[in-house]
């Protein structure tokens, strides 16, 4: 078994089961810090925050990790696929496609849809599943 991929195969099924609080904080931090306000701003760090900028730094390393395996492994062709697919859903928030997302009425912030979320996630373990236990086939 490899580590890093079974890393980042645990670190996606944590984000499967918080991507709604992360794609809240990915949509609220950036308004605070724009925000043009007289004073001292109290930003309090809780649990939620925390999990944010580590999961948002984990994903970070993982984009690295997805380029590092098109560009230097002869298994590129799932590496690009780990691109793809992990993009999708935050490109579908980011476009606010029709069908692959939803509106929070209250908050005005938009998310992929649980469907979508979880087919991209499924599609990215499963790849992630291959690397990790040595099994990589070309597809």
């Amino acid at each position: 078994m490899y580590v890093i991929p079974a890393f980042f195969f645990l670190m996606e099924l944590v984000f499967l089961f918080h991507y709604r609080k992360i794609y809240y904080y990915h949509q609220w931090l950036p308004n605070l810090w724009r925000k043009r306000i007289q004073g001292v701003r109290l930003i309090i760090l809780s649990r939620d925050i925390i999990l944010y900028l580590f999961l948002s730094l984990v994903r970070m390393l993982y984009l690295l990790y997805a380029i590092y395996i098109v560009l230097f492994t002869p298994y590129w062709q799932p590496g690009c696929m780990l691109l793809f697919l992990s993009a999708m859903p935050q490109l579908a928030v980011a476009f606010r496609i029709d069908g692959l997302t939803e509106k929070d009425r209250t908050t005005g912030l938009v998310y992929p849809t649980r469907l979508f979320q979880a087919v991209m996630s499924g599609f990215v373990l499963f790849i992630l599943g291959q690397f990790a236990l040595g099994t990589t086939v070309y597809l």
